[in-house]
């Protein structure tokens, strides 16, 4: 059976309640989509994607638009847009937008991204990483912590002085292992630049300042320009976003000169004294009495406790609870204070209805709904699964349960088959392949390490994954595309698979089981949506919806 999924929103790019085209191609109770909606969706979905046009997929995007609608339909009937969690979502995303746009109108800097940029983010948009870092709320307390490492402390027994979320005052500040996007824009770029094993000077964080360590850090070692184009278009948007934030740096410095805030060090006190009631958003009495003192005053006002507190209800639980010392909070307010200054100069440039900040609203915020959706379903599920359930999954399929086997491999890639078959030949008669990846492999990377890959499995080498852990150590493989050019391989070494106790594969099971069981739970939902929707698609319509797209021909 075919599994219904639900495009991603960075391909949503016309989803509306209402339609003004020439032909409906679906309809259901309370709307219906048409011919012109629906083809720049899908035109924008071949362009991201690099499909072929034909009828098949053209229901699939449409039946994904309909279920989109449902799914928003639903979360309007239950009341989620009226949520203050939904609204202060909202909120956050105009103000980011605005800001985003404003750092781009406001900048002498064209924004403009070049090769390097996009070669930079490619490559850490395809590392995983493990790292630790420690925290301290000001430069000269990291500088610290870094002396005090440099004098052979270890991350563990500061990280105990450091953290007061006992995850990670107990675990060494271990971040575990994370990718593109999971990470703070500071800690993120030095986690995939610092050299593995060094230990960073301190740096800025949104929060105070940060020591970062690299443990291991890996990059899908077969990546190719097929890959790249994939998602070209969302390393674009994330280069400008980093570009923005540069900008919006340099304007808060300016901006912070010019408000020049002094702040009543008694009412910092109170306020940080009731920290825990304000990130719970309590309204106890004590609270409520300091409202009016005044906290802070700078060039041209002043804020009361009061002010701040709707100010701060605006920023998200994560930052919050970042404030650990007064001197935090003062940071906060200033960061605040900033914020408003530059919302308004944007409001000035007459911004708020800028077309880009529109897209951008509006993306944002249906797939947050879309999100919300899914995680609610997920939710119940994960709920739906005790102890039992996962002993007996974790017996009726122990081979799954296993710690795959691996193999470290060395390549040589070069642009063309016949210089392929040239260091294929070379290797085969007993030239050292290290020599030989130093000398002609193009994945610079690689070559710097004579061709070394590190240790992968099947899913690491993908195509080329069965036969490389079938190969025998020694072994020459290739040569073999790896589109668009032409790789030699040789296996370097190999790690067994080994069985994993129930204890080891826990989470691994609960993931798998709690997966299929969102899956399952969705696919139910949409039935019921559409049965209640009384969802209908006019195929002949759909058909001859015209798509102005050049990158593929239709299939027959």
């Amino acid at each position: 059976m075919k599994r219904t999924i639900l495009i991603p929103v960075s391909v949503a790019i016309c989803l509306a309640a209402c339609w003004n085209g020439d032909t409906t191609v679906a309809r259901f109770n309370g709307g219906q989509l048409g011919s012109d909606q629906f083809a720049v969706r899908y035109r924008q979905y071949l362009e991201n994607t690099g499909q072929r046009d034909n009828i098949l997929l053209r229901q699939e995007i449409l039946n994904n638009m309909v279920n989109e609608e449902l799914i928003l339909a639903e979360l309007e009937r239950s009341g989620f847009s009226e949520l203050p969690e939904s609204r202060e979502f909202l909120e956050r995303t105009k103000t980011q937008a605005l800001l985003d746009r404003y750092a781009r109108y406001s900048s002498m800097d064209t924004m403009q991204v070049t090769e390097r940029d996009y070669q930079a983010e490619f490559r850490a948009y395809n590392t995983k990483a493990t790292a630790r870092y420690l925290y301290a709320s000001t430069e000269s307390g990291a500088w610290a912590l870094k002396r005090r490492l440099d004098q052979g402390a270890t991350f563990p027994e500061l990280a105990r002085e450091c953290f007061r979320d006992p995850g990670l005052a107990t675990n060494g500040g271990f971040l575990g292992t994370f990718g593109y996007g999971d990470l703070e824009p500071q800690l993120e770029q030095l986690a995939f630049t610092l050299p593995i094993g060094a230990v960073s000077d301190p740096f800025p964080m949104r929060v105070g300042y940060g020591l970062l360590k690299v443990e291991s850090r890996q990059l899908n070692p077969l990546l190719n320009e097929s890959d790249f184009a994939r998602v070209k278009q969302e390393l674009h948007h994330t280069i400008i976003h980093r570009k923005s934030a540069v900008s919006l740096a340099f304007l808060s410095e300016q901006i912070i000169l010019s408000l020049d805030p002094v702040f009543r060090p008694e009412a910092v006190t109170k306020l940080f004294n009731s920290w825990e009631g304000i990130v719970s958003q309590a309204t106890e009495s004590r609270m409520t009495a300091m409202t009016g003192e005044p906290l802070v005053s700078f060039e041209g006002g002043e804020w009361s406790i009061g002010q701040f507190i709707q100010k701060v209800r605006m920023t998200s639980d994560r930052q919050r609870r970042r404030v650990q010392t007064e001197k935090d909070l003062q940071d906060v307010t200033i960061g605040l204070l900033v914020r408003d200054e530059l919302i308004r100069r944007a409001s000035e440039a007459g911004l708020q209805e800028d077309p880009e900040v529109l897209e951008q609203v509006r993306l944002s915020y249906l797939n947050h709904r879309l999100t919300s959706w899914r995680a609610a379903i997920g939710a119940q599920a994960a709920d739906a699964i005790d102890e039992e359930t996962l002993r007996r999954e974790f017996q009726a399929r122990p081979e799954l349960h296993v710690h795959p086997p691996e193999v470290n491999v060395a390549e040589v890639l070069v642009r063309t088959r016949e210089e392929a078959d040239a260091i294929a030949t070379r290797a085969r008669n007993g030239a050292v392949f290290s020599d030989l990846a130093r000398s002609h492999s193009i994945r610079l990377w690689a070559a710097e390490q004579g061709g070394e890959l590190g240790f992968g499995g099947m899913a690491e080498f993908g195509p080329l994954g069965a036969r490389f852990l079938d190969a025998p150590v020694g072994a020459v493989i290739g040569p073999e595309s790896v589109d668009p050019y032409f790789g030699v391989f040789k296996i370097i070494a190999k790690r067994p698979g080994e069985p994993r106790s129930f204890d080891d594969a826990r989470e691994e099971v609960r993931s798998s089981l709690v997966a299929g069981k969102t899956q399952e739970a969705i696919a139910g939902a949409l039935r019921r949506l559409r049965s209640e929707a009384g969802v209908s698609i006019d195929m002949d319509a759909l058909a001859n919806v015209q798509i102005d797209h050049h990158a593929g021909d239709q299939e027959s």
